[in-house]
């Protein structure tokens, strides 16, 4: 993992998840604003997008950081998957290495995002896709 990269994911710590979108091959993760009435730091990341990359015999998962109004809302895959169960978590923790993405969240626990290829295209894989019970 690349220094700029290591970065990146230490800039996440302690941050809130407002809610979460997800299709295929992305996953986009919107951060509340850490000043919801004046907003001084522009350059401060809101949205985390997660998406499926590589090559089949390499998949990876590719991490960027956004401004909200620079990401697209996702479609939904085959079906929807309600994030709701991770809105309002913290982002304690996240690793990054190939093609998984662990993300430790208080209160919702680990969720760990996985890149893989079906059929030549990419896709991304959740575990836990939804709360445990």
């Amino acid at each position: 993992m690349s220094t700029s990269c290591e970065e990146s994911l230490a800039k996440l710590s302690g941050k809130t998840i407002a809610f979460a979108q997800s299709s295929l091959n992305t996953f986009a993760i919107y951060l509340e604003s850490q000043d919801q009435q004046n907003q001084k730091d522009q350059e401060e990341p809101s949205v985390v997008v997660i998406e499926a990359a590589g090559t089949v015999n390499l998949p990876l998962v590719s991490l960027s950081l956004k401004q909200a109004n620079q990401q697209e809302k996702l479609s939904d895959a085959v079906c929807a998957v309600d994030w709701g169960w991770i809105s309002g978590s913290k982002i304690d923790e996240m690793f990054l290495e190939g093609k998984i993405l662990r993300l430790i969240l208080s209160p919702a626990g680990p969720l760990t995002v996985t890149a893989a290829f079906w059929q030549s295209k990419p896709f991304l894989g959740f575990q836990p896709y939804r709360p445990a019970k």
